[in-house]
């Protein structure tokens, strides 16, 4: 099984500006917008919350999970339903 045209252009952009991403001060912001969002919107998951009652989102940025008697907000929390799934953080590639 392949992957998406989209995601294969994704990373095939990704290597070509690799180096240079590394290079400047990227903020973790970039990295979701040029690459995160785009690749998960490729595999299918609705990150534009198109649905429009809250409760029903496949995808939450800036979700909240407590650790260890601290709370947490990992960058994504993605859902099928009301059942978290995975959850995604972001980094910038310094």
């Amino acid at each position: 099984m392949s992957a998406p045209a989209p995601v294969v252009e994704l990373v095939e952009r990704f290597h070509k500006e690799r180096d240079y991403l590394r290079s400047v001060s990227t903020k973790e912001i970039l990295v979701r917008r040029a690459y995160i969002d785009p690749l998960f919107s490729s595999l299918g998951w609705d990150l534009g919350y198109h649905e429009q009652r809250l409760i029903y989102r496949e995808v939450v940025e800036e979700d909240s999970l407590r650790v260890e008697g601290a709370m947490k907000a990992p960058d994504y929390g993605f859902y099928l339903g009301n059942q978290l799934k995975f959850f995604v953080e972001a980094k910038s590639l310094r």
